[in-house]
């Protein structure tokens, strides 16, 4: 969950060559699809069945943070401002759960 993507991401900041962290922001996308399928429901919207539904549901920093990551999904890569604002949104929604 949640939880995981954090230690993930902290664990590759901490002990991974920038150049493999970068890497590691394409394959974020689909983990972060399975945690807003959740967050949505949990927050009283509508369970989206697919990226499409999801996408359209998504609003203000969360959609900015799946945007995101679609987008170094797409580049094969991100930067190191990609994976501190993940890390950051991580940080921000387990405090609001």
């Amino acid at each position: 969950g949640l939880g995981n993507l954090y230690h993930e991401i902290t664990h590759r900041y901490i002990h991974r060559p920038p150049e493999r962290s970068l890497a590691a922001m394409a394959e974020f996308h689909k983990p972060v699809f399975f945690l807003f399928q959740n967050l949505l429901l949990y927050r009283g919207g509508e369970y989206p069945a697919n990226r499409a539904a999801l996408t359209e549901q998504l609003t203000g920093e969360d959609r900015d943070i799946w945007d995101m990551l679609i987008r170094c999904r797409e580049n094969g890569t991100g930067t190191m401002e990609d994976l501190a604002v993940l890390l950051a949104w991580c940080e921000k929604t387990m405090h609001t759960l």
